[in-house]
């Protein structure tokens, strides 16, 4: 995308970025204190693999939007919520954030799909969005034995885990695995 065509693309208080390097440095600076998803290193892992990323952003929030091509299509997959760039957050305010996005991509044409990935945490969705438990649950753990835990997962799931320990794998966080040598 050109830098001309990327001035023209500001609607309804939204604008766009095709790459980080795009971003404002006002922005950038404040991305510092977000999660990982809006990371230089996160940013490259995307690059190496061959994929695009894409920022939508106002004064108040950020998203990224990694783009994943299949044959023609393009999907938009959201591996984090919004990021707020100052103190005022509000779910309002967010809801309206991701209907502007929503709106953007389908006046440029963007994607052909949005799909939020099970790293997102979305406290509010888009209008007209379908939505799909996450899975993710808070658990007591200092109460309870590891033993009285994994009693409470499904036997089909606990079956999983001890064929995970016999063949030996490891369980690293997402940033942990990103960040290591």
């Amino acid at each position: 995308m050109s830098i001309n065509e990327k001035e023209t693309r500001c609607a309804e208080n939204i604008e766009f970025a095709a790459s980080r390097t795009e971003l404002p440095n006002e922005i950038l600076d404040k991305l510092a204190d977000a999660n990982v998803f809006f990371s230089w290193e996160y940013y490259d892992y995307i690059k190496a693999r061959n994929e695009e990323i894409y920022y939508l952003f106002n004064n108040k929030y950020i998203i990224p939007v990694r783009v994943k091509k299949a044959f023609i299509l393009r999907a938009g997959l959201l591996d984090s919520e919004p990021f707020c760039l100052t103190s005022e957050n509000s779910l309002k305010d967010q809801k309206t954030f991701l209907n502007k996005c929503c709106n953007y991509i389908k006046k440029y044409h963007l994607l052909d799909w949005i799909q939020s990935e099970i790293t997102a945490d979305f406290q509010v969705y888009p209008d007209n969005a379908v939505v799909y438990g996450s899975g993710n649950y808070i658990l007591d753990i200092e109460n309870h034995t590891e033993q009285e835990l994994f009693s409470k997962l499904h036997s089909k799931n606990r079956n999983m885990v001890r064929r995970g320990e016999r063949e030996g794998i490891t369980v690293m966080r997402g940033s942990d695995m990103l960040f290591s040598d």
